[in-house]
């Protein structure tokens, strides 16, 4: 357990990843809308999500030719805490609330 956690940690010490966290809380997103939101390539958001199933924090599902990424739906409620965290600490910082708005934007022109 200490060594998931460990992982877990360590998922969460890169900002690219934790603004992906962030954009999931809202749902699940296809590859494409968190490489529009946050202005990345394809190569590097999937290098971070891949980062993100590999620490058990995500899921995925492909979709025609693109991959949708969600919150694992069976986390364990200690690592639960720490998504519900990061989405209480959203207001503090300016980027994750404007990443929000612009993923809100998005799947409004859609």
């Amino acid at each position: 357990m200490l060594e998931e956690l460990s992982q877990i940690f360590k998922a969460l010490s890169e900002q690219i990843r934790i603004r992906i966290l962030n954009l999931l809380t809202t749902g699940e997103l296809c590859v494409c809308d968190i490489m529009a939101i946050l202005n990345i390539s394809q190569p590097k958001a999937s290098r971070h999500l891949a980062y993100l199933k590999h620490s058990g924090l995500v899921q995925c599902r492909r979709e025609g030719l693109w991959m949708h990424y969600a919150l694992k739906s069976d986390m364990d409620s200690q690592i639960l805490k720490l998504i519900d965290f990061l989405h209480s600490y959203r207001k503090e910082y300016p980027v994750l609330q404007q990443d929000i708005e612009r993923l809100t934007s998005r799947l409004k022109e859609k």
